[in-house]
Protein backbone atom coordinates (compact mmCIF):
# COMPACT_ATOMS: atom_id res chain seq x y z
CA UNK A 1 0.00 0.00 0.00
CA UNK A 2 1.56 3.46 -1.25
CA UNK A 3 1.77 6.34 1.27
CA UNK A 4 0.46 9.89 -0.04
CA UNK A 5 0.82 12.96 1.67
CA UNK A 6 -2.84 13.62 2.75
CA UNK A 7 -4.56 16.97 4.42
CA UNK A 8 -4.08 18.12 7.66
CA UNK A 9 -5.98 15.41 9.34
CA UNK A 10 -2.32 13.46 9.04
CA UNK A 11 -0.65 10.93 6.41
CA UNK A 12 -3.00 8.58 4.54
CA UNK A 13 -1.96 5.24 2.76
CA UNK A 14 -3.79 4.56 -0.73
CA UNK A 15 -3.70 1.52 -3.52
CA UNK A 16 -5.12 1.38 -6.64
CA UNK A 17 -8.72 -0.27 -6.36
CA UNK A 18 -9.18 -3.52 -8.49
CA UNK A 19 -10.96 -3.79 -11.43
CA UNK A 20 -13.20 -5.79 -9.57
CA UNK A 21 -13.99 -3.11 -7.02
CA UNK A 22 -14.21 -0.35 -9.20
CA UNK A 23 -16.91 -2.10 -11.11
CA UNK A 24 -18.66 -2.53 -8.29
CA UNK A 25 -18.28 0.62 -7.10
CA UNK A 26 -19.40 2.30 -10.35
CA UNK A 27 -22.31 -0.16 -10.88
CA UNK A 28 -24.06 0.99 -7.34
CA UNK A 29 -23.10 4.58 -7.91
CA UNK A 30 -25.41 4.79 -11.16
CA UNK A 31 -28.27 2.24 -9.19
CA UNK A 32 -28.06 4.88 -6.73
CA UNK A 33 -28.33 7.71 -8.87
CA UNK A 34 -30.77 6.21 -11.17
CA UNK A 35 -33.26 5.19 -8.04
CA UNK A 36 -33.13 8.43 -5.83
CA UNK A 37 -33.20 10.58 -8.95
CA UNK A 38 -36.91 9.33 -9.53
CA UNK A 39 -37.83 9.62 -6.65
CA UNK A 40 -36.94 13.50 -6.71
CA UNK A 41 -38.36 13.74 -10.05
CA UNK A 42 -41.57 11.84 -9.07
CA UNK A 43 -41.34 14.56 -5.98
CA UNK A 44 -41.22 17.62 -8.11
CA UNK A 45 -44.02 16.64 -10.19
CA UNK A 46 -46.20 16.04 -7.00
CA UNK A 47 -45.58 19.29 -6.06
CA UNK A 48 -45.33 21.17 -9.64
CA UNK A 49 -48.58 19.70 -10.93
CA UNK A 50 -51.06 20.78 -8.53
CA UNK A 51 -49.75 24.52 -9.86
CA UNK A 52 -50.18 23.31 -13.52
CA UNK A 53 -52.82 23.48 -15.97
CA UNK A 54 -54.60 20.50 -17.23
CA UNK A 55 -52.74 19.91 -20.26
CA UNK A 56 -49.14 20.70 -18.97
CA UNK A 57 -49.35 17.77 -16.27
CA UNK A 58 -45.83 15.92 -16.30
CA UNK A 59 -45.83 12.15 -15.79
CA UNK A 60 -44.74 10.08 -13.52
CA UNK A 61 -43.01 7.55 -16.09
CA UNK A 62 -39.21 7.27 -15.79
CA UNK A 63 -37.01 7.22 -18.97
CA UNK A 64 -34.12 6.62 -19.44
CA UNK A 65 -31.00 9.11 -19.13
CA UNK A 66 -27.84 9.10 -20.99
CA UNK A 67 -25.39 6.94 -19.71
CA UNK A 68 -22.52 7.78 -17.04
CA UNK A 69 -18.71 5.92 -18.26
CA UNK A 70 -16.39 5.03 -15.87
CA UNK A 71 -14.13 7.68 -16.75
CA UNK A 72 -16.65 10.19 -16.20
CA UNK A 73 -17.21 8.81 -12.88
CA UNK A 74 -13.97 8.59 -12.00
CA UNK A 75 -11.57 10.95 -13.73
CA UNK A 76 -8.69 10.11 -12.83
CA UNK A 77 -8.83 6.59 -11.15
CA UNK A 78 -9.57 5.18 -8.23
CA UNK A 79 -7.82 4.97 -5.02
CA UNK A 80 -8.65 3.10 -1.56
CA UNK A 81 -7.16 4.08 1.58
CA UNK A 82 -6.16 2.01 4.57
CA UNK A 83 -9.43 2.18 6.41
CA UNK A 84 -11.33 0.71 2.88
CA UNK A 85 -12.79 4.03 2.08
CA UNK A 86 -12.95 4.68 -1.59
CA UNK A 87 -11.50 8.26 -2.80
CA UNK A 88 -11.84 9.47 -6.60
CA UNK A 89 -9.15 10.55 -8.09
CA UNK A 90 -8.93 14.47 -9.87
CA UNK A 91 -6.84 16.59 -11.79
CA UNK A 92 -6.43 19.92 -11.27
CA UNK A 93 -6.98 22.13 -14.16
CA UNK A 94 -4.76 25.13 -14.01
CA UNK A 95 -7.34 27.13 -16.18
CA UNK A 96 -10.43 26.12 -13.71
CA UNK A 97 -11.82 29.50 -12.99
CA UNK A 98 -11.89 30.64 -16.94
CA UNK A 99 -12.66 27.84 -18.68
CA UNK A 100 -15.97 29.21 -21.36
CA UNK A 101 -16.69 25.60 -22.14
CA UNK A 102 -18.72 23.62 -19.74
CA UNK A 103 -17.13 19.96 -21.07
CA UNK A 104 -14.42 20.80 -19.93
CA UNK A 105 -13.33 19.74 -16.65
CA UNK A 106 -13.34 22.46 -14.16
CA UNK A 107 -11.70 20.77 -10.97
CA UNK A 108 -9.90 22.92 -8.93
CA UNK A 109 -8.53 21.88 -5.75
CA UNK A 110 -8.20 24.68 -3.05
CA UNK A 111 -12.11 26.30 -3.91
CA UNK A 112 -13.39 22.39 -3.50
CA UNK A 113 -11.58 22.19 -0.54
CA UNK A 114 -12.80 25.25 0.84
CA UNK A 115 -16.12 24.31 0.28
CA UNK A 116 -15.70 20.81 1.93
CA UNK A 117 -13.88 22.92 5.15
CA UNK A 118 -16.90 25.40 5.54
CA UNK A 119 -19.80 22.97 4.89
CA UNK A 120 -18.45 20.37 7.52
CA UNK A 121 -20.56 20.17 10.47
CA UNK A 122 -23.01 21.97 8.44
CA UNK A 123 -24.11 20.38 5.25
CA UNK A 124 -23.04 16.88 3.72
CA UNK A 125 -20.57 17.66 1.08
CA UNK A 126 -18.24 15.26 0.56
CA UNK A 127 -15.29 15.38 1.94
CA UNK A 128 -11.64 16.66 -0.09
CA UNK A 129 -8.45 15.61 0.67
CA UNK A 130 -5.79 17.79 -1.20
CA UNK A 131 -2.44 15.85 -2.60
CA UNK A 132 0.80 16.48 -4.05
CA UNK A 133 1.12 16.38 -8.02
CA UNK A 134 -1.50 17.49 -9.69
CA UNK A 135 -3.86 15.16 -8.08
CA UNK A 136 -6.60 15.43 -5.32
CA UNK A 137 -9.24 13.40 -3.63
CA UNK A 138 -13.06 13.40 -3.20
CA UNK A 139 -14.47 10.58 -1.51
CA UNK A 140 -16.91 8.26 -3.38
CA UNK A 141 -20.41 8.66 -1.93
CA UNK A 142 -22.11 5.27 -1.07
CA UNK A 143 -23.93 4.12 1.95
CA UNK A 144 -20.97 1.38 2.12
CA UNK A 145 -18.42 4.15 1.77
CA UNK A 146 -20.28 6.93 3.72
CA UNK A 147 -21.55 5.77 6.50
CA UNK A 148 -25.19 7.78 7.22
CA UNK A 149 -24.47 8.07 10.90
CA UNK A 150 -21.13 10.39 10.17
CA UNK A 151 -23.27 12.72 8.27
CA UNK A 152 -23.95 16.37 9.93
CA UNK A 153 -27.71 16.20 8.45
CA UNK A 154 -29.12 12.38 8.69
CA UNK A 155 -32.94 13.28 7.07
CA UNK A 156 -33.62 14.30 3.26
CA UNK A 157 -35.83 17.62 3.89
CA UNK A 158 -33.00 19.03 6.53
CA UNK A 159 -30.11 17.86 4.11
CA UNK A 160 -31.59 19.18 1.18
CA UNK A 161 -32.15 22.52 3.37
CA UNK A 162 -28.44 22.43 4.50
CA UNK A 163 -26.65 21.96 1.19
CA UNK A 164 -29.16 24.87 -0.53
CA UNK A 165 -28.07 27.12 2.31
CA UNK A 166 -24.36 26.67 1.74
CA UNK A 167 -24.71 26.80 -1.67
CA UNK A 168 -26.12 30.51 -1.60
CA UNK A 169 -23.27 30.76 0.98
CA UNK A 170 -20.86 30.42 -1.14
CA UNK A 171 -22.05 31.50 -4.39
CA UNK A 172 -22.58 27.95 -5.56
CA UNK A 173 -24.55 27.97 -8.14
CA UNK A 174 -24.70 24.69 -10.19
CA UNK A 175 -25.91 22.47 -7.96
CA UNK A 176 -28.24 20.65 -10.80
CA UNK A 177 -29.69 17.14 -9.73
CA UNK A 178 -26.41 15.62 -11.34
CA UNK A 179 -24.37 16.76 -8.71
CA UNK A 180 -25.76 15.08 -5.82
CA UNK A 181 -24.75 11.66 -4.86
CA UNK A 182 -26.60 9.31 -2.43
CA UNK A 183 -25.49 8.30 1.12
CA UNK A 184 -28.96 5.42 1.13
CA UNK A 185 -31.88 8.29 0.80
CA UNK A 186 -29.51 11.01 1.80
CA UNK A 187 -28.37 13.55 -0.80
CA UNK A 188 -24.46 14.47 -0.47
CA UNK A 189 -23.31 17.49 -2.63
CA UNK A 190 -20.50 16.62 -5.22
CA UNK A 191 -18.26 18.90 -7.70
CA UNK A 192 -17.50 21.97 -5.48
CA UNK A 193 -15.37 23.75 -7.55
CA UNK A 194 -17.62 26.68 -8.87
CA UNK A 195 -18.23 28.84 -5.90
CA UNK A 196 -18.24 32.39 -6.33
CA UNK A 197 -16.01 34.00 -7.96
CA UNK A 198 -16.39 37.32 -6.20
CA UNK A 199 -16.00 39.19 -10.00
CA UNK A 200 -18.62 37.29 -11.24
CA UNK A 201 -20.98 37.46 -8.13
CA UNK A 202 -20.58 40.55 -6.37
CA UNK A 203 -22.34 41.81 -3.59
CA UNK A 204 -24.08 44.71 -5.49
CA UNK A 205 -27.37 44.82 -6.13
CA UNK A 206 -26.65 43.37 -9.83
CA UNK A 207 -24.24 40.48 -8.51
CA UNK A 208 -26.88 39.46 -6.47
CA UNK A 209 -29.31 39.41 -8.57
CA UNK A 210 -27.28 37.14 -11.33
CA UNK A 211 -26.36 35.05 -8.98
CA UNK A 212 -29.92 34.27 -7.96
CA UNK A 213 -30.80 34.11 -11.64
CA UNK A 214 -28.08 31.55 -12.15
CA UNK A 215 -29.05 29.60 -9.06
CA UNK A 216 -32.35 29.25 -10.09
CA UNK A 217 -32.08 28.53 -13.38
CA UNK A 218 -29.65 25.63 -12.79
CA UNK A 219 -31.98 24.25 -9.37
CA UNK A 220 -35.41 24.81 -11.16
CA UNK A 221 -35.36 25.42 -14.60
CA UNK A 222 -32.71 22.27 -15.23
CA UNK A 223 -35.39 20.14 -13.49
CA UNK A 224 -37.70 19.88 -16.17
CA UNK A 225 -35.13 18.68 -18.87
CA UNK A 226 -35.75 15.62 -16.54
CA UNK A 227 -39.54 15.54 -16.70
CA UNK A 228 -41.64 14.12 -19.17
CA UNK A 229 -43.79 14.46 -21.58
CA UNK A 230 -41.54 17.72 -22.41
CA UNK A 231 -43.84 20.61 -23.05
CA UNK A 232 -43.76 23.66 -25.38
CA UNK A 233 -44.76 26.33 -23.11
CA UNK A 234 -41.80 25.18 -20.86
CA UNK A 235 -38.91 25.06 -23.68
CA UNK A 236 -40.14 28.23 -24.87
CA UNK A 237 -39.80 30.15 -21.44
CA UNK A 238 -36.58 28.14 -20.89
CA UNK A 239 -35.01 29.55 -24.24
CA UNK A 240 -36.74 32.80 -23.21
CA UNK A 241 -34.77 33.13 -19.91
CA UNK A 242 -31.43 31.89 -21.34
CA UNK A 243 -31.76 34.96 -24.01
CA UNK A 244 -32.12 37.78 -21.56
CA UNK A 245 -29.79 36.32 -19.01
CA UNK A 246 -27.06 35.76 -21.39
CA UNK A 247 -27.67 39.56 -22.49
CA UNK A 248 -28.10 40.93 -18.84
CA UNK A 249 -31.43 42.11 -19.50
CA UNK A 250 -32.68 41.27 -15.51
CA UNK A 251 -35.86 42.74 -15.28
CA UNK A 252 -37.17 40.66 -18.45
CA UNK A 253 -35.10 37.76 -17.03
CA UNK A 254 -37.08 37.93 -13.69
CA UNK A 255 -40.30 38.44 -15.49
CA UNK A 256 -39.69 35.01 -17.29
CA UNK A 257 -38.79 33.45 -13.88
CA UNK A 258 -41.61 34.63 -11.94
CA UNK A 259 -44.02 32.95 -14.66
CA UNK A 260 -41.69 29.79 -14.52
CA UNK A 261 -41.94 29.38 -10.67
CA UNK A 262 -45.57 30.34 -10.10
CA UNK A 263 -47.31 30.04 -13.55
CA UNK A 264 -45.87 26.92 -14.42
CA UNK A 265 -45.46 25.68 -10.93
CA UNK A 266 -41.22 25.02 -10.80
CA UNK A 267 -41.03 26.52 -7.10
CA UNK A 268 -43.88 24.34 -6.13
CA UNK A 269 -41.95 21.63 -7.93
CA UNK A 270 -38.87 22.29 -6.31
CA UNK A 271 -39.97 22.78 -2.50
CA UNK A 272 -41.70 19.58 -2.54
CA UNK A 273 -38.38 17.61 -4.41
CA UNK A 274 -36.47 18.53 -1.80
CA UNK A 275 -38.83 18.73 1.21
CA UNK A 276 -37.61 22.83 1.93
CA UNK A 277 -39.07 24.26 4.77
CA UNK A 278 -38.56 27.63 6.85
CA UNK A 279 -37.12 26.13 9.88
CA UNK A 280 -34.49 23.99 8.35
CA UNK A 281 -33.09 26.66 6.69
CA UNK A 282 -33.41 28.98 9.50
CA UNK A 283 -31.32 26.20 11.39
CA UNK A 284 -28.56 26.10 8.77
CA UNK A 285 -28.17 29.58 8.33
CA UNK A 286 -27.83 30.18 12.04
CA UNK A 287 -25.16 27.14 11.77
CA UNK A 288 -23.22 28.42 8.74
CA UNK A 289 -23.22 32.03 11.08
CA UNK A 290 -20.50 30.35 12.97
CA UNK A 291 -18.52 28.97 10.47
CA UNK A 292 -14.81 29.51 10.46
CA UNK A 293 -12.38 31.81 11.05
CA UNK A 294 -12.86 31.88 7.09
CA UNK A 295 -9.46 33.22 6.43
CA UNK A 296 -7.83 30.43 8.46
CA UNK A 297 -9.90 27.82 6.56
CA UNK A 298 -8.65 29.29 3.40
CA UNK A 299 -5.46 29.63 3.70
CA UNK A 300 -5.49 25.52 5.01
CA UNK A 301 -7.12 25.11 1.46
CA UNK A 302 -3.76 26.54 -0.35
CA UNK A 303 -4.91 30.57 -0.97
CA UNK A 304 -2.66 32.80 -0.48
CA UNK A 305 -1.58 36.18 -0.73
CA UNK A 306 -4.45 38.69 -2.72
CA UNK A 307 -6.24 35.57 -3.58
CA UNK A 308 -6.41 34.57 0.06
CA UNK A 309 -7.57 38.35 0.76
CA UNK A 310 -10.23 38.43 -2.03
CA UNK A 311 -11.90 34.88 -1.14
CA UNK A 312 -12.21 35.45 2.39
CA UNK A 313 -13.02 38.80 2.47
CA UNK A 314 -15.71 37.73 0.00
CA UNK A 315 -17.57 34.99 1.87
CA UNK A 316 -17.50 37.12 5.20
CA UNK A 317 -19.62 39.26 3.02
CA UNK A 318 -21.47 36.20 2.11
CA UNK A 319 -22.20 34.95 5.70
CA UNK A 320 -23.03 38.35 6.78
CA UNK A 321 -26.09 38.87 4.53
CA UNK A 322 -27.04 34.88 4.51
CA UNK A 323 -30.17 35.50 5.90
CA UNK A 324 -31.52 38.21 3.61
CA UNK A 325 -29.97 35.85 0.76
CA UNK A 326 -31.82 32.63 1.82
CA UNK A 327 -34.86 34.93 2.46
CA UNK A 328 -34.96 36.01 -0.96
CA UNK A 329 -34.66 32.83 -2.50
CA UNK A 330 -37.41 30.92 -0.54
CA UNK A 331 -39.28 33.97 -1.53
CA UNK A 332 -38.85 33.58 -5.09
CA UNK A 333 -39.94 29.78 -5.20
CA UNK A 334 -42.59 29.97 -2.93
CA UNK A 335 -43.52 33.73 -3.07
CA UNK A 336 -43.64 33.95 1.01
CA UNK A 337 -42.11 36.47 3.23
CA UNK A 338 -40.33 35.23 5.68
CA UNK A 339 -37.95 36.79 8.41
CA UNK A 340 -34.66 35.35 7.82
CA UNK A 341 -33.38 38.44 7.43
CA UNK A 342 -33.71 39.28 10.96
CA UNK A 343 -30.61 36.36 11.33
CA UNK A 344 -28.51 38.86 9.51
Amino acid sequence: MKELAGTVEGLHRYQKATPAECHALFKKLLQDRATQQLKYKNRFIEGANPKRPAYLQFSTVAHKENSLTAKTIFHEGLLKDQDGIYWIVKKFNPGARDDKDPREPRNSPRYERLAYLLARDRANYAEIRLQQGGTYLTRAVTAANLDITTLPQRNVSDAFSAILVANVFMRKWDQHLNNYAYSGDIPVSIDHDVIGPPTTFPHSSKGVSTFDLAFLSFKVITAISYLRPPHAVDAKARERLKYHFVRQNDREAWGVMRDLLFGLGLGAGLIRAEGLRIAGLRRSILAFKTAGPIDRLAEESGFRGRELDAIAGYLTQSQKRLGTDVGHIWRCLSGENTRLNELD
